[in-house]
């Protein structure tokens, strides 16, 4: 009877246990891998502490032990003790301690790095709170515990490790949790624990109690391999190259070395796969992964990361005979056949006489170095957040520009409200808070002050003019262009089969909404007669490329060919790697085209390109030749086109005849633009940021040598890279020697935009390679480029870059799974500017996104908008600003496409009440403003109503100077339906007017005032004391204590409302 894959699977494990029981004197084990290690611990008879070279290494460990742990059903408890590189980490480091110690069977599995990373293990239970419903804490005692273990408070709670307190409401974001807290007081009694979402900041769950983990860790000077010894006694396991372990109280550990090392230490007796012919480099085909498979003198287990690596593995083992049984991990080490396919997370395959082990790195390749989708969501309320600041330039509609002076309480006789101050050249206007609406902050990207207007003059009329004489100029180029490619008939591509699907379930990730919806958006164009000219938008990490794969495929499936135009070498190199990658499951023929190439190389390419041998080419603008021919293009990507020349851009035309494009652009494109361009240029954007977006641990400092030095070094004992950006290339050798001294056979390369551009692309092509430690470059580096081992970036004089190139630059960094750190160094804080210093600071602040994220993506947003409409376009954006802009080339595609659209109302309501947003309420001003705009912009009762319930959940109990608030804007919301301009309260009675000219701008008709006279007319017995004047009528107050007589007009406006049918 054969063994069950369990038995086969520990066979070698069990006699190395054997071995080490009987030998004494050594406890070395030679030539065991990471996946072998992890079956050998997870048969270890008591817990153990295992210490990792390196912090990937340990990773892999665990991940590995704990797929083995579900294959083999050892229900061994371990956990991962991780490096303290920032605060979630810091919470995860205290609660993987007191596991375990607080568990004698529980395992601990760490890195030299992180071990020696000392933490006093003796303040463990201080470095956690438990909140617990119906508990009682002062709430003092509450918020000075949450700033003793390193919580940081702000307004509004975003990312890990803050929090924030409004009286008897905490929002906390513990450091080891994936969603924030909103804990609300009835005094000193915990009354709800609700789980709140960060996109909306709204409560989405209640909960019985949250574990509140420090997010500050409590040094220690005792080694914290010897504290841990004294408090448990566990087997001391050690990775082969760690030396430096000295301990006392523990015996001589176990070392594993995961290379051959010497012959005279216990042999795992492992075997390679190399030679077998089932490297992608080592076979022609993958018919001879099913030759290997049926001739195997062993049981084989497969072990994809995806169920549909798996079918794609039956498909290609070809036939029936082939077919491998699917089989769930936990009954895995119960199968006794021959051939199985299980799903899990293997880092890598393990070849032993018993059995083998292929992961789909063995089969497939290695890996795409993707991050995870379980994306960092940022709040709505955030990214649609526009700090003002005493000072800013505004725009009113109707005056011009003016410089906002800030918000303030003012008096009307008995009555208070807020209103916000603008200068004007004349004067001074003050707008109620509530019409926030009608002004928007000055953007452009001219660097130069904008005119402060003069309150009546007509030069911002004229200047309005001519700004709206140029976006409907833009507006019909681009509809005459759309016109034009509409009637040329394309290709229309395949519609879904299996294979598609299983080229779409190949990628190994969660593939994210906005992901999928611009996939559905392409392909709906690809699969009809209609060509596709398709704008796919996203930052630098979104996962363009996917989106994109999954079109190429469509096209190749096709039997067309794909272009694909970047605009550097080092691009091209990258996009071929990650192809090569995706599509190493299917028989697709991938080829580069750069200067790298030699003249046969390129010729040989050439010649294979024209008798379609080659189905998806990369390359730059070498692809764009006259001379080149493709034997049937079907498919044209294009990254970054504004990167192109003059004449580039015509040879692009000349392509794209016939053909489907898409261009690839990491510029933010303007929503207002996105929306009123729909169907005149295709384009799909994809929106949701990457996980981590915010977590690049962030320092500002003043330049440090030390600083750097550490910096680097860190980063080298990860195996991985270094930016070092310094804008003046005169003294970039100087850095170079500088960089030298401190840490000795560095291997430093320079890179900058004074060097010629083949020189260029070679130092950039050795660091992606790995061939070089620490780059020493301008801000060329500022975009395009994703090496996933760069994870650390210097930017030296910091305070010369600007906002969003601080951004870009930072966004370099933190393209894996790893801790990445940016550096800004500045020299002493007394000698640069204010203004650079708040741009720093709002970098490092960039889980705040507050006005450093919106303004960075509002220089962004106003290059995107250039890049579609036109650089021509940047003199109007100056002239009347961006956002006003936008809503003018909105208007004027709205006329060409044939829509009609009316103006708004914005009635006048002057009440006698008190309505505004108390400091004590909301403290932070910029929130303020932000509800204020909120407030404005709500175009229905409805949606006022889930504002106000938001604001009692987020903020508590609303005062009644808010709840005037939201009466005031229900009667303003009202008056606007029924077309009343102004709605005023005296002493006596409420009196409204009805608009009386322009009826035809609002869409309105005479036969309304008819049919609203005679509704009131009928309305007469039930409102008391109705009585017409011209233009409008008015109502007498009622004088009934139980009665408020704002709520009184509020509701009789619905009255008429409901009467009217509206």
């Amino acid at each position: 009877m054969s063994k069950v894959f369990s038995e086969l699977i520990t066979s070698e494990a069990r006699r190395l246990h054997s071995e080490i029981e009987k030998n004494v004197t050594s406890k070395k084990i030679n030539n065991i891998s990471i996946p072998h290690s992890s079956i050998f611990l997870n048969l270890m008879p008591n817990s153990f502490l295992l210490i990792e070279e390196d912090y990937e290494s340990s990773r892999q460990l665990f991940q590995d032990f704990i797929f083995f742990k579900n294959l083999l059903n050892t229900n061994k408890e371990v956990v991962f003790f991780p490096i303290s590189s920032n605060i979630e980490m810091v919470g995860k480091r205290i609660e993987a301690l007191r596991q375990y110690l607080h568990n004698s069977s529980c395992s601990l599995i760490t890195s030299l790095e992180a071990i020696n990373q000392s933490i006093d293990i003796f303040s463990l239970d201080e470095g956690f709170k438990t909140l617990a419903l119906n508990g009682e804490i002062e709430r003092d005692v509450l918020r000075q515990w949450l700033l003793k273990n390193g919580y940081r408070e702000v307004s509004m709670v975003i990312d890990k490790g803050e929090f924030t307190q409004r009286t008897f409401i905490f929002d906390i974001f513990p450091c080891t949790s994936n969603e924030p807290v909103r804990i609300e007081f009835f005094g000193d009694t915990i009354e709800s624990i609700r789980i709140i979402d960060i996109e909306t900041q709204l409560s989405v769950r209640n909960c019985d109690k949250v574990i509140i983990f420090s997010a500050l860790e409590r040094i220690s000077s005792e080694d914290l391999l010897n504290q841990l010894s004294i408090l448990k006694k566990s087997s001391l396991i050690v990775a082969s190259k760690i030396r430096e372990i000295e301990i006392s109280s523990i015996e001589e550990p176990i070392r594993l070395y995961h290379r051959q090392i010497s012959t005279d230490f216990i042999n795992a007796n492992e075997k390679g796969f190399s030679g077998l012919g089932i490297f992608s480099n080592e076979r022609k085909s993958f018919s001879e992964i099913a030759s290997f498979v049926l001739s195997a003198p062993t049981p084989i287990l497969f072990v994809m990361q995806s169920r549909a690596q798996g079918e794609r593995l039956n498909d290609l083992l070809q036939g029936k005979d082939n077919l491998l049984p699917y089989v769930q991990l936990d009954e895995a080490g119960c199968y006794n056949g021959l051939r199985c396919i299980t799903n899990g997370d293997l880092s890598s395959g393990l070849n032993l006489d018993s059995i083998i082990i292929l992961s789909d790195k063995e089969i497939f390749g290695d890996r795409l170095p993707i991050k995870a989708s379980k994306r960092q969501k940022l709040s709505r309320i955030l990214l649609n957040l526009e700090e003002l600041k005493i000072g800013d330039y505004l725009v009113h509609k109707d005056y011009g520009i003016g410089r906002f002076k800030g918000l303030s309480r003012q008096s009307v006789g008995n009555y208070e409200c807020d209103v916000i101050i603008i200068e004007y050249n004349n004067g001074t206007l003050y707008i109620p808070a509530e019409n926030i609406h009608l002004i928007q902050k000055h953007s452009s990207s001219d660097s130069q002050f904008p005119v402060v207007d003069t309150i009546g003059s007509k030069n911002w009329l004229k200047r309005k003019l001519k700004a709206r004489l140029g976006a409907e100029e833009i507006a019909q180029k681009l509809t005459k262009l759309y016109a034009e490619r509409s009637v040329v008939k394309g290709f229309q591509f395949s519609e879904d089969t299996v294979l598609h699907r299983e080229f779409d379930d190949f990628f190994n990730y969660q593939i994210t909404p906005d992901q999928l919806k611009a996939t559905e958006d392409i392909l709906k164009i690809m699969t009809s007669p209609k060509p596709m000219d398709m704008l796919l938008c996203g930052d630098v990490g979104y996962g363009k490329t996917e989106v994109v794969m999954r079109a190429i495929f469509r096209a190749v499936y096709d039997k067309k060919q794909v272009a694909f135009l970047v605009p550097t070498t080092i691009l091209a190199e990258q996009h071929y790697r990650t192809l090569k990658a995706r599509f190493s499951g299917f028989d697709v023929k991938i080829d580069l085209l750069s200067r790298f190439r030699s003249p046969s190389e390129k010729a040989k390419t050439l010649k294979a390109l024209s008798k379609h041998e080659i189905d998806i080419i990369i390359g730059t603008h070498s692809l764009l030749r006259k001379d080149i021919s493709f034997a049937d293009l079907g498919l044209l990507v294009i990254d970054e086109e504004q990167k192109f020349g003059v004449q580039q851009k015509e040879r692009l035309k000349e392509l794209r005849k016939g053909v489907d494009v898409i261009t690839l652009t990491a510029t933010p494109i303007p929503r207002t633009l996105q929306m009123s361009l729909s169907g005149i240029r295709d384009m799909t954007i994809i929106e949701t940021p990457p996980e981590d977006r915010v977590a690049v641990k962030t320092f500002t400092s003043v330049y440090n040598e030390e600083i750097i030095r550490e910096a680097i070094d860190r980063e080298l004992r990860r195996q991985g890279q270094v930016f070092y950006v310094y804008n003046r290339i005169n003294q970039l050798d100087e850095k170079i020697e500088k960089i030298k001294m401190m840490i000795k056979e560095i291997r430093v390369a320079v890179a900058h935009g004074g060097m010629p551009e083949r020189d260029l692309e070679k130092v950039m092509l050795s660091f992606m390679n790995r061939q070089v430690d620490v780059l020493v470059c301008t801000a060329i580096i500022g975009a395009g480029l994703d090496i996933p081992s760069a994870n650390t970036i210097i930017v030296d004089r910091a305070d010369l870059f600007g906002l969003s190139d601080l951004y870009q630059l930072r966004g370099r960094v933190g393209r894996s799974n790893v801790q990445a750190y940016a550096y800004l160094l500045i020299p002493e804080r007394e000698s640069i500017s204010e203004d650079a210093m708040k741009r720093l600071q709002a970098v490092q602040d960039l889980a705040y996104l507050g006005a450093g994220f919106r303004l960075a993506l509002k220089d962004l947003e106003i290059r995107g908008a250039g890049n579609i409409l036109g650089a021509e376009q940047s003199g109007h954006i100056a002239k009347v600003g961006f956002d006003m802009y936008m809503e003018m080339i909105e208007e004027a595609v709205a006329t060409i496409k044939g829509e009609i659209r009316y103006a708004t109302l914005n009635p006048e309501i002057r009440l006698l009440i008190s309505s505004y947003i108390p400091e004590d309420f909301i403290e932070d001003v910029t929130i303020r403003i932000s509800i204020y705009r909120r407030l404005s912009d709500c175009k229905s009762l409805e949606e006022l109503r889930d504002l106000k319930i938001e604001l009692i959940d987020r903020f508590g109990k609303l005062p009644a100077v808010i709840e005037n608030l939201f009466t005031l804007l229900n009667i303003k919301i009202l008056a606007r339906i029924l077309f009343i301009v102004k709605v005023y309260e005296d002493n006596e009675c409420f009196r409204f007017y009805f608009l009386n000219h322009d009826l035809e701008q609002y869409g309105i008709s005479e036969e309304y005032f008819v049919k609203v006279f005679n509704v009131l007319n009928g309305l007469s017995k039930k409102i008391k004391d109705l009585r017409f004047m011209k233009d409008g009528f008015y109502f007498k107050k009622i004088k009934n204590e139980k009665i408020n007589a704002i709520d009184y007009c509020e509701n009789t406006l619905k009255l008429i409302r409901d009467s009217m049918g509206l």
